[in-house]
């Protein structure tokens, strides 16, 4: 009776260590290479990203979100601030340079006459930008883009997250 037991103890450790085997292996194997993970783990790089770039200090965060929008991995952040289109320009055209942006340059968008003040920086890997609302009312709502690249193959250039109809 006591080696029944003992057996049957040592057959169902044996089966639980083999289910946990199995579930690990799945984890670790499939799980990764799923669309949904990969377009997971895109979104959270680009919101890493988004968030290295420092806001002014009077600058108040509406809303974080990150979204595949036409297959390019994007993370924006809205902010409102008490300052000028000009002024925020300036900043972020330091801040984009400080966190590894090279060739920034300003932007106007190809949807309308009326496009906000934009700025556009990019570099291998990424493509960051800055839309600012440019009427008068205060506080004045902007807006930084982020949009990952995750090809492989990076011989064409990303698109210009600004424009919206490039992607």
């Amino acid at each position: 009776m006591r080696n029944a037991l003992s057996a049957q103890r040592r057959a169902s450790i044996l089966l639980v260590i083999a289910v946990l085997g199995i579930v690990v292996v799945w984890w670790s194997l499939f799980f990764p290479h799923t669309k949904r993970y990969q377009n997971l783990r895109d979104e959270s790089l680009a919101k890493y990203r988004l968030k290295q770039i420092q806001p002014p200090p009077t600058a108040k965060l509406v809303d974080l979100k990150t979204t595949h929008r036409q297959g390019w991995p994007e993370a924006s952040a809205e902010y409102f601030i008490d300052s000028d289109c000009a002024s925020l320009k300036r900043y972020y055209k330091e801040e984009f340079t400080k966190r590894g942006f090279p060739d920034g340059h300003e932007y106007k968008g190809l949807q309308s006459a009326r496009e906000a003040d934009s700025l556009f920086y990019s570099d291998r890997d990424y493509s960051a930008g800055l839309v600012c609302d440019s009427t008068e009312k205060q506080p004045r709502s902007y807006t930084i883009i982020v949009v990952l690249d995750p090809r492989a193959d990076k011989e064409s250039p990303l698109p210009n997250p600004m424009d919206r109809t490039s992607r």
